[in-house]
């Protein structure tokens, strides 16, 4: 009787012998020697067997895959972590019986007959090579083994990723991913007595087994592989589009979220690669000559990369990651697909903000006649955006997601080239036309706030996104709809500009506070020295500035200690000055430079060089006696630097607010007065939105003259007085028809404070809807 190992005993010699008598090594190809007796089928039983495996794999469809699985069934497990037995769904039991195909890859899963689909859907580019696996191994309780291992060759990116096909009486019973190791890599960890079918037998195979129309036919298919990039922490989900030039035909695939390589088979022809985030609609990354380059910054050729697909082959490193020009990114078929949707054009260009980074912000693109607008929400640091318009004329600008009432917008001052010389901030209006894109609508111009359309997503609420505190120390945020939402309690809230924590000080250490979920965590770690002051800059958004001084050292007016500033994440802290007193500090709109100290001169550090001094002799203060200057505060655009001075001006000791021009190095004093000489800090000048006026308190010998003023920085003779015993002014929402200022101000004949708006362009003030004792801390 002839058994299965005596028909491999001697069959397989006999052929062995007749191979080794007309052969030689093939370069690349295992070198056949003489191999030991073993339970090895003959090649051609074996190849039947595995044959309906093969061509699935090979040649045909996820279906074909699909009927050929052999599941294994396993109790599932509740138990944590990666690896053991398939995890129960919710509801199930431990220990309930599923069915299940298990894949490793890295660590080991399981695929259900509901995900089976996803688990087969996978391209290979040939067999590499057939084995047997020992008849000893003894497998783990929740996976299978197999009998046969068939090794097939696939790549992603320029990178290897093999698949071993485990097999068990001509059905598939497991799979393994190999991440990153060439095929032959893989066949050299199987005993060369278990090979059956080796690469060059497996290439032959191939090519007779091939179907009309697949490998050998000029109708084959080929593949495209590469990578998915995505200018953010993570890669969204998103549709990747493959467009042939000279047909038309449009292939997509979707791509999971998180997955940086892609793989797909494609009709020979000529591509345009891209993609649309599921998200992001108008935002389109694409294949292009920028990639080729590498995407450094001189890189400037975005224009799409045709990528010519052959029969048989496979392009790889066709990487979807330049989303930095979305005027080359053909429109999203997702959209002009839509049933219904009139012929778009589309509006390209960049964003801007005056800072180190881009805030997440919403663009609006308002159509002149309907009054339409269309609103694309831009993540954090996008600087590039396209959009799809209905054909129309359109004003484009934008509004941060803070809350904070600061527009930018596409102007006549960006035409310009938004230099100082460029004073013109109206909107222009540009056309949009059916099938063409619109090109350099930069979003850039954020230096006159008032210029820019109220913000579409405000309600008409004169307190929407203020921040204010309750005199026993609560502090609520204005929502949009009028409601005070809770945010904080305690002494002293810092609120930023951007972004969604606020800083505060606890024990010797300053915390951060998520403004929406409450969530606390520890920023410095100093219980030794007491952080004095602290507070968020428009120039340094993901910074704080603090002062601090040795626990016990003695604090007096003026006196705040040394200067620091460190990252909000607690990262890079750094002493900038611990030599000199800060005093009150301020920061240019764009980060680089901070002013502080008091005295004769004070200081500037420079972001890059350090401290120097700032003397104001230089820009012609120049006081015979007594001369001072403190308090800084920069204009929005940051020419112009504010002190509080005090010194001998026109025969007499004057105090006032300085403006220094930083590029003509020339002074100006604005509203001199004699002060009651109190032992105070004086406070800073604070700017409007568009560094027109600047609001000031005084405190006058002339009591009837002690409050906030407004002055005109561009003529400082227009003056306007807020009120006797006002204080705490705080710009809110700066436009054409409504310029609002808050300020506190003590009622006598009801014996406490309260808080008003005062309206520049009306000229009204009302008292604001707020507890008595509530001041207003920002407008976010």
């Amino acid at each position: 009787m002839i058994t299965k190992k005596n028909l491999t005993k001697y069959l397989f010699f006999f052929l062995l012998l007749l191979t080794l008598s007309a052969c030689s090594k093939i370069p690349g190809t295992l070198e056949v020697s003489f191999l030991p007796e073993n339970n090895l089928l003959p090649q051609n039983l074996v190849l039947e067997e595995l044959k309906p495996v093969l061509e699935s794999i090979l040649f045909g469809s996820v279906e074909d895959r699909r009927t050929l699985v052999s599941y294994t069934t396993i109790g599932c497990t509740n138990m944590d972590g990666l690896g053991g037995p398939p995890k129960c769904e919710p509801g199930q039991a431990e220990g309930t019986l599923v069915e299940v195909l298990p894949i490793l890859s890295g660590e080991g899963t399981f695929a259900t007959q509901q995900d089976i689909d996803q688990a087969l859907d996978f391209d290979v580019m040939g067999l590499y090579a057939i084995y047997q696996l020992p008849q000893d191994i003894v497998p783990a309780d929740y996976w299978a083994v197999g009998e046969y291992g068939l090794i097939f060759s696939r790549q992603m990116n320029d990178t290897p990723f093999p698949l071993t096909v485990y097999t068990q009486d001509g059905r598939i019973v497991n799979l393994k991913h190999h991440m990153g190791v060439p095929p032959e890599e893989v066949l050299k960890q199987v005993p060369l007595s278990s090979v059956i079918l080796d690469p060059s037998a497996a290439e032959a195979w191939m090519a007779e087994h091939a179907p009309a129309g697949t490998p050998g036919e000029e109708n084959e298919n080929g593949y495209l592989s590469g990578a998915v990039c995505f200018p953010s922490e993570s890669i969204p989900e998103m549709t990747l589009y493959f467009w042939e030039i000279y047909s038309g035909d449009l292939s997509y695939q979707y791509h999971p979220q998180n997955e940086s390589n892609y793989s797909i088979m494609l009709a020979p022809g000529s591509y345009t690669v891209f993609a649309y985030p599921e998200n992001s609609p108008h935002m389109g990354g694409i294949y292009s000559e920028a990639v080729v380059c590498g995407l450094g910054e001189e890189c400037a050729d975005h224009s799409p990369v045709i990528v010519q697909v052959k029969p048989g082959s496979e392009v790889t490193a066709v990487d979807i990651c330049d989303w930095y020009s979305p005027d080359d990114v053909p429109p999203n078929p997702a959209l002009l697909d839509s049933p219904g949707l009139k012929p778009t054009g589309s509006a390209a260009g960049k964003i801007c903000y005056p800072s180190e980074s881009i805030p997440e912000m919403t663009l609006y693109f308002e159509e002149a006649n309907s009054k339409e607008i269309t609103q694309l929400v831009i993540e954090e640091n996008q600087s590039q955006y396209n959009v799809n318009l209905t054909p129309g004329q359109y004003t484009a600008y934008a509004y941060l997601n803070s809350g904070a009432p600061l527009g930018g917008s596409y102007s006549q001052a960006v035409i310009c080239g938004l230099t100082t010389e460029c004073s013109d901030h109206s909107l222009v209006q540009f056309d949009i036309n059916p099938g063409e894109t619109t090109n350099s609508i930069d979003i850039c111009d954020w230096y006159d706030p008032a210029a820019v359309p109220p913000d579409p997503r405000s309600a008409l609420i004169p307190l929407s996104s203020m921040v204010y505190r309750t005199k026993e120390g609560n502090y609520y945020w204005v929502e949009a709809n009028g409601n005070s939402d809770f945010i904080f309690n305690g002494m002293s809230l810092a609120i930023p500009f951007t972004g969604p924590s606020g800083v505060y000080e606890e024990n010797n250490d300053l915390y951060t506070l998520d403004l929406f979920s409450g969530e606390t965590d520890q920023l410095t770690y100093t219980p030794d020295i007491l952080e004095t002051s602290y507070h968020f800059e428009v120039g340094l958004p993901e910074q704080i500035l603090y002062t601090a001084i040795p626990v016990g050292g003695e604090i007096g007016p003026g006196y705040t200690g040394g200067l620091y500033k460190i990252d909000m994440d607690g990262s890079n802290q750094l002493t900038i000055d611990d030599e000199h007193n800060a005093g009150n500090f301020s920061a240019s709109p764009d980060g680089q430079q901070i002013a502080y100290g008091a005295g004769e001169t004070a200081f500037l550090f420079n972001i890059g060089s350090g401290i120097e001094v700032f003397d104001p002799r230089a820009y012609g203060m120049d006081s015979p006696k007594g001369q001072v200057i403190t308090s800084p505060s920069w204009s929005p655009g940051g020419d112009n630097l504010a002190w509080f001075v005090s010194g001998y001006f026109d025969g007499q000791d004057t105090q006032g607010y300085g403006i220094f021009d930083m590029f003509s190095k020339s002074f100006q004093l604005i509203h001199p007065f004699q002060s009651l000489g109190m032992d105070i800090t004086p406070p800073a000048a604070i700017w409007s939105q568009d560094g027109e006026w600047i609001a000031i308190t005084v405190f006058d010998q002339e009591p009837a003259r002690s409050g906030v003023w407004l002055v005109n920085s561009l003529n400082p003779n227009q003056e306007i007085f807020i009120g006797t015993a006002s204080s705490n002014p705080v710009f809110g929402p700066w436009r054409e028809d409504q310029k609002l200022l808050t300020y506190f101000k003590f009622d006598q004949s009801q014996g406490d404070s309260k808080t008003w708006i005062y309206d520049l362009v009306s000229g009204e003030h009302q008292l604001a809807p707020l507890p008595s004792e509530a001041q207003v801390i920002a407008w976010r």
